[in-house]
């Protein structure tokens, strides 16, 4: 995939990825790329919360808890940073060819690594041994890659 192309995936909110080898047929290597959301990132715009329930929890939360606030507060920001998420994964192959969702114990290995651009994740693909070239469209999470 060009790097235009994964940018203006990532802004439409649409996944991309690869599967990659893990050495054992068991498990299954996946790579995705997505977009972070980050909701609300103030109280003083109730209009950008998703849903005004939403806002109510927000502000009681700052009300009772001001640590927790800033605490999500700060996670809100970091979004807004580096809004690209890079997931990186192994899973019981079983469990990834069947339809029941994965628990915890299906992972090998699961890795979440967020940038701030294409770029970033570019390099990150690298080290990773793999390019850009090898990403494609993803329709849902959880189907096949092809």
């Amino acid at each position: 995939m060009e790097i235009q192309t994964l940018e203006q995936r990532i802004k439409d909110r649409q996944i991309s990825g690869f599967e990659y080898p893990t050495g054992s047929p068991d498990y299954v290597g996946l790579v995705y790329i997505i977009q972070r959301v980050p909701g609300p990132v103030t109280l003083e715009d109730p209009e950008a919360a998703p849903g005004a329930r939403l806002y109510e929890v927000i502000l009681n939360i700052s009300q009772d808890d001001p640590d927790m606030y800033a605490e999500w507060l700060e996670e809100r920001r970091d979004v807004l940073a580096r809004p690209i998420t890079v997931l990186v994964t192994e899973m019981d192959r079983k469990v990834w060819e069947s339809p029941d969702d994965p628990a915890p114990k299906d992972y090998r290995r699961r890795g979440f690594h967020h940038f701030q651009s294409v770029p970033e994740v570019e390099e990150f693909l690298h080290t990773l041994g793999y390019s850009i070239k090898e990403v494609v469209a993803v329709p849902r999470f959880g189907e096949h890659i092809d």
